[in-house]
């Protein structure tokens, strides 16, 4: 009987089509004695390979592939295409790349912003894999020491100023 209920389910969602979902997790923590945002990417290791597929990367399969420069390269110049960081000035902060790490499904990605000495005002520029999946969301928490604040970024939501106040 368990199965015929599901049979019915799987059958009535395929019906009406399966809603595909894509989400990446930005967390960015501000640590005030190195100047330095600190930050880590959750994505689904799926849409990562698609992405280095898509963009003509040497490809590898994330469960499969030993770390390797070429792999790292590919990771962090997407990233770095897709991720900017202004301080309330104006003035671009370069982004560092650390490394990732492949856990099955998920992949982290971590990246630091150095010589950061406040994170009033800061407006993040994020276009993480939206042309890839127009549908793409990235969910950013970003902890400033004291506060934390989430936003959501979009295609059509790309750039957003965040307010912390010192």
């Amino acid at each position: 009987m368990r199965l015929l209920k599901f049979s019915i389910l799987f059958v009535l969602l395929g019906a009406f089509g399966l809603h595909e979902y894509y989400v990446s997790v930005f967390r960015l923590s501000y640590n005030t004695q190195e100047n330095q945002i600190q930050a880590e990417v959750k994505v689904f290791t799926d849409d990562l390979e698609q992405l280095l597929k898509t963009n003509d990367h040497i490809f590898f399969k994330m469960d499969e592939a030993v770390h390797s420069d070429e792999l790292e390269e590919s990771i962090q110049k997407e990233l770095l295409n897709s991720f900017g960081y202004k301080d309330s000035k104006g003035r671009d902060k370069a982004i560092t790349f650390m490394g990732y790490e492949n856990e099955g499904d998920i992949t982290w990605l971590y990246f630091t912003i150095d010589n950061v000495r406040s994170v009033t005002g800061p407006t993040l520029s994020i276009n993480w894999m939206t042309d890839l999946f127009p549908g793409q969301v990235n969910i950013v928490h970003f902890f400033d020491g004291i506060d934390e604040r989430s936003e959501f970024f979009s295609q059509e939501k790309t750039q957003i100023q965040f307010d912390f106040y010192e």
